[in-house]
């Protein structure tokens, strides 16, 4: 092709400081006006459709063109979503740090969207950020983890988010598992968060909406319950945390994935978990945190005890005998050891 017309305009630019001021004044006025008028359209056309690849164009290259046309952010496609949007729906999620920081110095999606990162994409009722906690046109999540720390770095991305717009529950999923336990690890708090329906987010996890998502379903609860279990290990994973129903997440899988299958998958996080954090006392309540189950008629959960006694019994029964509890199997523990 003949690229005569933008070398020519080339070399006038590399002269362009040395001519006499009046001409120069010409110049940069109808620059300025073929870069907002004339470019705008065609920049933004070419990253909305096929520009914004980050296989063929850097991030540095981007950056510059949206320096020259900066109304190209806020160019808007024929279903109302930005450049920023676009990023995610190409699979170029890596371009977002950057078209929100240009974003933010020229106003992209109106005050208060960090540059377009909060603005709601008409297309699919989504802002950008929620987009990057949960969407999966990749084969692995370790691209948007990695687009999400570093926003967090530029202080485009606050820990008060993670409530604010669901980021923890909307990454709840197998395909999206780091970013989950990224938010959960910011954030544990996150995790005892109840929404309008009274439910948290593990008691959620234990429902099943039809029988084909039953793996699907599983696969999240252990997720999650993973996850609380590693930072709530003195409620036990928060497995008996009742709802507004009086109803446990233990006793919600039980019902929706049968009495074996659910004991089958909390008993491998159980096993996974950090065993000797969750048989340790209470600091707070000075109690063991396994002996919450066996408390009040709804909530005994007798598999739990027998799970932690089979699992350490000698520590648990002579912390039994030192307290005085009185149960006749400690009874007879203790009274053996003194006769010894």
């Amino acid at each position: 092709m003949d690229y005569t017309g933008t070398e020519n305009l080339l070399r006038l630019l590399m002269i362009e400081k040395n001519l006499p001021p009046e001409l120069r004044d010409v110049i940069n006025e109808k620059a300025a006006r073929f870069l907002d008028a004339d470019l705008t359209e065609d920049v933004g056309g070419f990253l909305t459709n096929a520009g914004l690849d980050n296989e063929t164009q850097s991030e540095d290259d981007i950056r510059t063109l949206v320096q020259c046309v900066p109304k190209a952010l806020s160019y808007v496609d024929e279903h109302g979503s930005f450049l920023i949007h676009n990023a995610i729906y190409s699979g170029s999620v890596s371009f977002v740090p950057m078209l929100a920081e240009e974003g933010m110095k020229h106003n992209v999606g109106g005050e208060g969207t960090r540059g377009g990162l909060l603005r709601e994409d008409p297309f699919c009722g989504q802002s950008v950020l929620e987009s990057l906690s949960y969407n999966h046109t990749s084969n692995s999540d370790v691209p948007y983890l990695d687009v999400i720390k570093r926003l967090r770095e530029m202080g485009f991305i606050e820990k008060e988010d993670i409530k604010e717009y669901n980021l923890l529950w909307d990454s709840c999923k197998e395909s999206s598992s780091k970013r989950f336990n990224y938010f959960a690890d910011w954030d544990p708090s996150a995790l005892k968060e109840v929404q309008q329906d009274g439910k948290s987010l593990l008691q959620s996890c234990a429902r099943v909406s039809n029988q084909s998502s039953v793996s699907w379903c599983i696969a999240t609860f252990q997720l999650a319950l993973s996850a609380t279990l590693r930072h709530y290990p003195h409620e036990l994973g928060l497995l008996l945390l009742k709802n507004a129903n009086s109803h446990t997440p233990f006793q919600v899988a039980r019902k929706h994935f049968g009495e074996q299958e659910s004991w089958k998958m909390i008993k491998k996080c159980l096993d996974e978990s950090n065993g000797s954090t969750i048989l340790e006392r209470d600091p707070e309540t000075n109690m063991y945190p396994f002996l919450s189950a066996a408390v009040g008629d709804d909530t005994s959960e007798l598999d739990l005890v027998y799970y932690f006694v089979r699992r350490n019994p000698l520590t648990l029964l002579s912390e039994h005998c030192n307290d005085n509890i009185t149960t006749s199997s400690t009874d007879i523990t203790c009274s053996q050891k003194r006769k010894r």
